[in-house]
This record gives structure tokens, C-alpha cells and sequence, in this order.
């Protein structure tokens, strides 16, 4: 057993039932509004509070390492880091390969449509605007943020086309997932969410796709005869800021970079509004933005910020943060001139004032002559609609959207899994607890809250977390030994009713908790349904720390079962898990040996991905960073000291499993079984 589940003491149930009379008859069933708080006060701000103050703690580590300008060995390991983590480094360079569809001419430059290969098989949409004349022309890759249409975006043409009559030769890529590379080529997607974090299940992110793309756009650039290689730049707004940022803190080729409405700190990311596209696992644990915009000196680096910004993540104050941690390091480095900021009294966005700075930005650090002047374009002389590559649906195979990739990759990893002959019982369940991220915190004693009716309450702490649980006994069985433990990934008050009455009737002790984030513990913030996708926000804040929701929900389990087997010399604990909170019964029932039955409701059988279902049915909890290069559900059901047994058995969209595919799921969990030589049986049912 792990360290993470010791108990360091207990209150007895048995000493406090033994003057507790149960008001439950058998056969009477509970109604919902029959559940007492165990709180007297909900505190829906418990866990933003728990994460900011990690956040703001992490932040102090990083200035405390500031305090070493000199440490150029740490500099070079946190450039390899940031690309480890990412996943950037995993995706081979391959020969450049540029496919032309169209050019359209205008009076002072030309805009070309092309494809270009980023991976072996796998190729990006983008649109390269070219002075007039021969060059060798300095050149600035521009990456755009959460627009919509993405490169076709007028706020994205017009950086294009800006920079274009500056002298300026300008490759706008559309980012991993939005513009042309979207699920259904000319339909919007949102390239974050459940769809951008399924890459984590692969062992990859978006911030780490977006950032390959990029470096071989760079190749791009580097390869047309008309670009000088070495007077090359970067920006972005938004979430294109924040890739400009990473692309030239890890790539050198880039001399010079202008990131708009981007810049912040990474602590003001916990628990604020960010895409996925913006998360590097891990990251606050090791690195701040000061140290990633360090990264670029001795280059050239301007921030501009809005004054009117609405994300509190993006808001001037916080970008002067990282510019002041950051001066000393360019004062050190001997350019303190090539570290600028820039305010602009407007909202989010990339507008005329913002490309005038911009420009003179490059002007100055590329051109190597700040007094030239700053053009504008007049107008909107690029139509979008003239801008796409392809015409609409007829994208070819090679432009991939997220959807098909995590399938076609996550088929490559399965395959791979699955041809294993023999797996090690305790290196994988270790493997597990890493990729759940799991610590060894000690857990402190359960502490009875009082009763209220037939049910007793209880807190549990679990690390730095208390978890509200309610407990019923069966009638005239105050001391029983077996506790069935419910979950539901909406709290304590969704659980199916019935099934308690029936548990009851059958001598089951029913145990009731509040995992975090749901139920009492719910976040009443507005971030948590970020584009309607539960748990959004605390998903990518757990991510940042060093955390995931499936991990704090494990630790959270197996306290729990930790506290009721300690409070009889024997005891049977089952538990009965629903859609999120099932897996993580699961994983709980791999660590914890005092665990004997689980059951899986409305849960899916593996992290594959599935492009027919519905990538929003499970909550952003679900996911788990490398979780299908470990293994898959059917080796965490291998791996466990308890009987499995699935309930209406889903997909990763939701959708039902037929009697055919069940047979072969059978043999798969049957098979994976017999590697592990574990003695576990896993059963599928459907009601």
C-alpha cells in the first residue's frame, strides 16, 4: 500500500452509533430533499482559494530563484523542460514540403495559399503575404489566438496585410484545431476544451502541437529565398501571444517577438479563463512566466497589454509583474532595451494601435532603424473568403483536425498496449500513481460533525482538502462491517435513491461524500463551465500544480476507504462510482487493497478517442496525460484488488456498447487479466 493512504487516527463509528438510533425503516425510500448539509455554511470559494494560494505559493519559489541571474545551466534545463513537458520535442522533423493553391495580387504585396507538412503525414493551412520585390525581406510569423476563423479573422488579415507594406514577409498559420484545420473543415471549432485536452490522454498537448507547427513554419521561412534567416520575428494575440512567447523562448532563430493581450503571470492562470492551448503540465511547479520570457534575452521582446482588458489573467498589472522580475535578467545579459512594454487603452483584441507598435517594434529590432515610419493599410483589401486554402469540404486527408488524430493515435498506442505479452503488477501501479500525480500528504482523522435524522455527518481530510460525507446504517445493525461508498461526479445529492434504500435493506452502512468540486464543495465561480464544460477551469489550475481531478478524487477514495477500514478490525468496502467519479473508484481500487468490489456506472471501458459520440459528455476530469501510453481501463481493471464490474458501459463519447463489442471487451479485459497474473474478474452489464 502507498504511503498516501495511511490514517493518522481515528473517531469510531461503532463509539458514536452506540447511542445513535436509526429513524429508517426497512422499505422506506429516501427523497432527495431528505440529505442534510454536513456544512453548516456551503463555501463554494474552499477550492479556488486551496488553488490560488498553491499558486501564489509556487509564484514565491520563482522569485526566490530570480534572486541568481547568472544560473545559465538552469536557463538551458528549463528550455529542454518546457519542451519535454509540452511534448513538443516527441514530433520528428520532416523534409519541407509547401503546396500552393492560389495567389492573390494586390498593389503593394501578394498573398499565397498553401499547405505545408509539420509532421510526417500531417500538414497546416496558412496564408503568406510578400512585399513586392526581390529581398531578402525580414520576416515575422504570426500565430492567431481564439479568433474564431483563425487566419481568415479581419483582425488577423490585417496583421497580414500591415506588415506586408512594411517591407515585411508575414506566414499566418492556423493554429492546431481552429481555422482550416478544424473536426469539419469550414465549421468553426473551439479547439480547447474536452477536444484540445484529449491530446493529454495521448501524452500530448496543444500547447505542444501549436508549438511544433510553429517551429517548422520557422523551416518554412527559412527555406524561401526571399526571407533573410536571420532577421526573423514573432507575434500573436490572445492565445497567439502565448505561442509567440513559448516559439521564441525555445526556438533562437526567432530575434525578435511582440506578444499581445497575452502577457501575464502563469499564477494569474489558476482559476481564471485560459485555453488549453495555454497549459503546460506541471508548469508552475518548475517555471513563471518572467522565467520563460527570460528565455529570449539576449533578443528583442515587447509586451503590450490593454488597459480595458476583461481576462483577469491578461490585465496590465500583471504583465508588469513579469516585466519587473524580468529586467534584471536583460540588465544582466547587457540589453536592458530589448525588454519593453506597451499599454493600449482599449479591450481584448489585436487592433490599428496595437500593429503600429508592433511594427515599430520590428522596425526597430529587425530592420535595425526606429525611424522609419509606420504604415497602415487602408482598408480591408483581403476578403477572407479568398483567403482559404481549400474550398469548402474539399480539405484533404493530410490537414487533420483534433478529432481524427486522437483516433488514429490513440488506435497506434492501443495496438501497441494490447501486443504486450506481460506487464509488472507493481511497476505499472506505480506508473499509474504518477500519471495520476499522486503525493505522499498524510491524511489526518475523520471528525464526526453530528447527525441529522438517519444520517451521520462527517469531514474528511483528505491533504489540504475537507470532504463532507454523510453516513447511514442499516437498522438495528449499528456496528456493521460493510460500507458500500456512492459517488456521483454532480455530488452526494445525485445519487440514485433507490439504490441507497436498497443497500440498506441488503445490511449495507451507506457512505456519501462530497468529492471536491462537486456537491458542497461545488465552485459557484462562473469559470467552472467555461463554454459549458464542467470543471474546465479547475482541470487545466490542478494541471498547472502538478495535479489532476482524477488524482485529488483518488486520494479523496481511498481516505475515505483508509478511514472506514480502520474503524473495525474487518470490514468489506464497496463502491459504487458514476461517468468521472468511476475511473477514479478504479484507479483507487489499484492503490488501496481494503477496496473488494467496484462498480462502474455509465463509465467509459477506455481512453480512446470517439470521433462518432459526443466529445462533451464526460466533464474535463476525465482526462489523464499519457494515460494511453501506460495502458488503457481494461489494465487499471487488471491492476485491481477488487471484483469490476461496468454498469451500461460507454464509449469516451457516451455512446452504448452492443452485445458484439462488449464479446471483444470481454476478451481484451480477459486477456490483459491474464498478463498481469492477477486474480480480479471484470464484469459488463447493461439495464
Amino acid at each position: 500500500m502507498l504511503s498516501f493512504l495511511r490514517i493518522a487516527g481515528s473517531t469510531r463509528l461503532a463509539s458514536l452509533l452506540c447511542a445513535f438510533s436509526l429513524a429508517v425503516a426497512h422499505g422506506q425510500e429516501l427523497r432527495p430533499e431528505q440529505l442534510p448539509r454536513v456544512f453548516p455554511v456551503r463555501d463554494s470559494a474552499m477550492i479556488e482559494r486551496e488553488l490560488r494560494e498553491m499558486a501564489t505559493a509556487y509564484f514565491g519559489n520563482a522569485v526566490s530563484r530570480a534572486k541568481d541571474c547568472s544560473s545559465a545551466n538552469r536557463y538551458q534545463w528549463l528550455r529542454t523542460e518546457i519542451i519535454r513537458k509540452s511534448g513538443a520535442g516527441s514530433f520528428l522533423a520532416s523534409d519541407i514540403d509547401v503546396r500552393y493553391t492560389g495567389t492573390l495580387n494586390f498593389a503593394d504585396f501578394k498573398v499565397k495559399r498553401l499547405y505545408f507538412r509539420v509532421r510526417e503525414d500531417i500538414y497546416a493551412t496558412a496564408n503568406l503575404y510578400i512585399p513586392h520585390g526581390s529581398g531578402p525581406f525580414p520576416a515575422v510569423l504570426h500565430m492567431p489566438g481564439h479568433w474564431e476563423h483563425a487566419k481568415l479573422d479581419p483582425e488577423m488579415t490585417a496583421v497580414g496585410q500591415s506588415l506586408a507594406v512594411n517591407g515585411y514577409v508575414c506566414l499566418t498559420i492556423d493554429p492546431w484545431g481552429s481555422g482550416e484545420r478544424s473536426t469539419v473543415h469550414g465549421e468553426s471549432d473551439y479547439h480547447g476544451a474536452n477536444l484540445g485536452a484529449s491530446l493529454m490522454n495521448l501524452g500530448e498537448t496543444l500547447l505542444g502541437h501549436q508549438l511544433a507547427d510553429n517551429v517548422r513554419a520557422v523551416d518554412l521561412l527559412c527555406s524561401l529565398p526571399y526571407v533573410d534567416t536571420l532577421r526573423i520575428g514573432a507575434t500573436g494575440a490572445s492565445g497567439g501571444g502565448s505561442q509567440a512567447l513559448w516559439l521564441a523562448a525555445t526556438d533562437q532563430r526567432i530575434r525578435s517577438v511582440v506578444t499581445v493581450v497575452s502577457a501575464g503571470t502563469f499564477e494569474a492562470f489558476v482559476m481564471r479563463r485560459n485555453c488549453v492551448c495555454e497549459l503546460l503540465p506541471d508548469g508552475l511547479t518548475f517555471s513563471e512566466e518572467f522565467e520563460v520570457t527570460n528565455l529570449v534575452a539576449p533578443r528583442a521582446i515587447r509586451m503590450i497589454s490593454h488597459e480595458k482588458e476583461q481576462n483577469p489573467a491578461f490585465i496590465p498589472s500583471e504583465m508588469r509583474r513579469t516585466y519587473r522580475l524580468s529586467q534584471p535578467f536583460f540588465k544582466a545579459a547587457g540589453v536592458p532595451h530589448h525588454l519593453d512594454y506597451h499599454t493600449v487603452d482599449t479591450t481584448h483584441g489585436y487592433f490599428r494601435e496595437d500593429r503600429m507598435a508592433m511594427i515599430a517594434w520590428f522596425n526597430r529590432h529587425l530592420k535595425q532603424d526606429s525611424t522609419l515610419a509606420v504604415r497602415m493599410p487602408g482598408g480591408p483589401v483581403v476578403r477572407a473568403e479568398d483567403l482559404m486554402v481549400f474550398g469548402t469540404g474539399k480539405r484533404p486527408g493530410e490537414v487533420q483536425g483534433t478529432a481524427g488524430y486522437c483516433r488514429r493515435q490513440g488506435s497506434r498506442l492501443r495496438d501497441s498496449y494490447l501486443q504486450r505479452h506481460a506487464f509488472n503488477p507493481a511497476l505499472k501501479r506505480s506508473e499509474l500513481a504518477a500519471i495520476l500525480r499522486l503525493s505522499d500528504e498524510p491524511l489526518l482523522p475523520a471528525v464526526a460533525a453530528g447527525s441529522s435524522g438517519r444520517w451521520l455527518r462527517y469531514t474528511v481530510k483528505c491533504a489540504a482538502r475537507t470532504i463532507p460525507v454523510l453516513v447511514a446504517h442499516p437498522p438495528g445493525e449499528p456496528a456493521n462491517r460493510r460500507y458500500c461508498v456512492m459517488l456521483h461526479p454532480d455530488g452526494k445529492d445525485q445519487v440514485d435513491r433507490a439504490r441507497v434504500t436498497d443497500l440498506l435493506k441488503a445490511g449495507y452502512s451507506v457512505v456519501l461524500p462530497d468529492l471536491s468540486g462537486t456537491g458542497e464543495l461545488a465552485s459557484s465561480s462562473e469559470n467552472d463551465l467555461v463554454r459549458s464544460r464542467k470543471f474546465h477551469t479547475r482541470a487545466r489550475a490542478e494541471l498547472w500544480l502538478g495535479r489532476t481531478i482524477l488524482g485529488c478524487w483518488t486520494a479523496e477514495i481511498t481516505a475515505l476507504a483508509g478511514w472506514l477500514a480502520s474503524e473495525t478490525d474487518t470490514c468489506e468496502i464497496v463502491i459504487e462510482g458514476t461517468r468521472e467519479t468511476a475511473l477514479a473508484a478504479l484507479f483507487a481500487s489499484c492503490l488501496h487493497d481494503g477496496i473488494k468490489r467496484v462498480t462502474l456506472r455509465d463509465a467509459p471501458v477506455s481512453y480512446l478517442f470517439d470521433p462518432g459520440g459526443n466529445v462533451n459528455y464526460f466533464s474535463m476530469a476525465v482526462h489523464l496525460p499519457g494515460i494511453l501510453r501506460w495502458g488503457d481501463v481494461s489494465l487499471a481493471a487488471a491492476l485491481s484488488n477488487a471484483s469490476v464490474t461496468f454498469v451500461n458501459p460507454v464509449s469516451m463519447g457516451g455512446m452504448p456498447l452492443s452485445r458484439e463489442q462488449l464479446e471483444i471487451l470481454g476478451k481484451e479485459y480477459e486477456t490483459v487479466r491474464k498478463r498481469c497474473r492477477t486474480g480480479v474478474t471484470t464484469l459488463f452489464k447493461t439495464e
